[in-house]
């Protein structure tokens, strides 16, 4: 096996590792996001509030 298929090999396993922590993490914050309160994620009431400034120069 010379250099660089050792590098490919190696650069392969670097990327797979990492979409394993990835993909781990996304499914911690699912966890997370379904058991937050559900109050905590519901949208403000008057969303509409503060939208736009009105400047007079």
């Amino acid at each position: 096996m010379n250099q660089a298929q050792t590098a490919q090999q190696a650069s392969t396993a670097v990327l797979k590792q990492s979409m394993n922590v990835q993909e781990a993490q996304g499914e911690g914050l699912m966890k997370l996001l379904a058991s937050s309160d559900s109050e905590a994620t519901q949208p403000v009431q008057d969303a509409m509030l503060g939208q736009s400034v009105d400047t007079y120069a």
